[in-house]
């Protein structure tokens, strides 16, 4: 709900340490969470746009969300609980080498009400009004779903923030990087969306690099077919890639770097929260789901990197989700701070927070975790 000390913030008004003003880069953040597009919009016009559509949420808090101490079924003692006994794997580690016992595992009773499940929806599924809206069914295209995701205008989007890259760092001119490259072809949304489809192709037909499938001279790894399709904007598709790969961003390299202490993956989170905002708008929740953790396998460096030992991936990120049958409504990175909450749904531990909702889910090692909206 738009209260009047939201609205404040937003506008600026009556401010001070303890209500501090929205940031230009917040009220972008809150309003492509919204579903809004914030390319071009200045900050009286986001200001504007935001009030406007600050209650356009995929999901609206219920009444009955609320912090609690899950605690398992059963008589358990508590240090079995909170802390994995010592010596033990924890069950999601695999095979156990010999002689190490499994730690056990517990279930939990906790259950709350959702405002908006209806009664007798036992399961979710796909949202009729998105689906009419996006103008899909069971019979459509897989490229005709993705579209419904992302879409023509993220790849404009991408290509004006490349184009701006190109720029920056001087590709194809005299001294500068990728000699031969031709800067005057821009970086167009079909464009964009050739190369992240060639990534997307070596992920299903893997070779050690996806520019390996343009390269003519490789009689086991070329494709001609792949190769014809990308030679439509210039006669080097290889070169191309390697700059795509340079310049690809979904951030504007102008804009200003937002704090990396609350926003460690600032560099995707426009990504992240594009797709799940459109992926909760696409599900109607049910009241079965699942939380469980994924694994991103990742070598590059990033605060959110772990060390995964239990995973087939090995090492990267890990990522709580909710899901059900194979579809994820939501997720969240570990390692990455807990999301601001308006007041009525807040907990001592979330005093004073200020990131921009909606709820997400959060779900943290230890015994706190949120319940969903």
């Amino acid at each position: 709900m738009l209260t009047d000390d939201i609205r404040d913030r937003i506008e600026g008004k009556n401010c001070n340490k303890d209500k501090p003003k929205m940031l230009v880069q917040q009220m972008k953040d809150a309003l492509v969470l919204r579903g809004i597009n914030v390319a071009g919009m200045k900050a009286p016009e986001l200001r504007k746009s935001l009030v406007e559509n600050y209650e356009r949420m995929p999901v609206a808090p219920a009444s009955a969300a609320h912090w609690c101490e899950l605690m398992p079924s059963g008589t358990v003692p508590e240090h079995e609980y909170k802390n994995r006994p010592e010596g033990t794997y924890a069950p999601t580690e695999g095979e156990l080498p010999e002689g190490v016992s499994q730690a056990p595992k517990h279930s939990f009773d906790e259950t709350f009400a959702r405002d908006d499940v209806y009664e007798g929806r036992k399961f979710g599924g796909p949202d009729p009004q998105w689906l009419e809206e996006k103008n899909i069914d069971h019979n459509s295209h897989p490229i005709q779903y993705a579209d419904a995701f992302w879409g023509t205008e993220d790849f404009k989007e991408a290509g004006v923030y490349m184009n701006k890259r190109v720029l920056i760092f001087n590709i194809g001119q005299e001294g500068g990087e990728y000699a031969g490259y031709n800067p005057d072809v821009g970086w167009t949304a079909d464009r964009v969306a050739a190369h992240v489809g060639l990534e997307f192709v070596n992920g299903l037909l893997v070779t050690p690099r996806a520019a390996d499938k343009l390269d003519r001279s490789s009689s086991l790894l070329y494709h001609p077919e792949i190769d014809g399709m990308m030679r439509k904007w210039t006669a080097n598709p290889t070169l191309d890639h390697q700059v795509f790969m340079r310049t690809f961003t979904s951030v504007d390299p102008l804009a200003t770097r937002p704090d990396a202490k609350l926003k460690p993956l600032w560099l995707v989170d426009k990504v992240l929260d594009k797709l799940q905002a459109r992926s909760m708008a696409a599900w109607e929740q049910g009241q079965d789901f699942s939380f469980d953790e994924m694994d991103c396998g990742y070598q590059g460096s990033s605060p959110t990197g772990q060390r995964v030992k239990f995973k087939k991936k090995g090492d990267g990120m890990l990522v709580d989700a909710l899901c059900q049958n194979g579809y994820t409504l939501s997720l969240a990175f570990r390692r990455v701070p807990p999301p601001w909450v308006p007041g009525a749904y807040r907990c001592e531990i979330l005093q004073g927070l200020e990131i921009i909702p909606p709820l997400r889910i959060v779900v943290k090692h230890g015994v706190r975790v949120l319940t969903l909206p």
